[in-house]
């Protein structure tokens, strides 16, 4: 009977702990995901900061011109992960002044390469778990022709 009540309790351990295990390995997923969630917002923070310059010097030119998309680039490239064959940017006036009080409409899309942190644990595909980042907008032309 002693044997009997023993062996019992090293089941009942034994399934105490593999859940404890499994619980654990949840729980631990949160933290890393709030990391995640803290990276990917910093980097799209600076995304918007970049455009955000390149689209006050566009409004002074008239438009957007190669040298004020390339600076872009290359600040989102060194402040972020992001390279730079993967950033894609668009004006309808690209290169083409325009006169004060005019429309300059742009749009550019950078990648956010992971959603969920631990997507194998909960089943998600590698290709699943991208987004795409979109900053799309209109501005008016303060240049002046001399």
């Amino acid at each position: 009977m002693r044997c009997e009540k023993s062996c019992m309790d090293g089941e009942e351990n034994m399934k105490d702990f593999i859940a404890l295990c499994a619980v654990v390995v949840l729980l631990l997923t949160f933290p890393v995901q709030y990391a995640l969630n803290i990276r990917n917002h910093y980097e799209m923070a600076l995304v918007q900061k970049y455009v955000s310059n390149a689209k006050e010097h566009s409004k002074l030119e008239g438009c957007f011109t190669d040298s004020i998309v390339e600076d872009m680039k290359k600040a989102i490239v060194d402040g972020t992960s992001i390279r730079e064959d993967e950033i894609q940017f668009a004006s309808e006036n690209m290169n083409v002044q325009v006169e004060r009080g005019q429309i300059i409409h742009y749009s550019i899309s950078v990648p956010i390469h992971k959603l969920i942190a631990v997507e194998a644990l909960l089943g998600i595909r590698e290709d699943d778990n991208k987004g795409l980042y979109r900053l799309e907008n209109t501005i008016v032309s303060e240049w002046i022709e001399k």
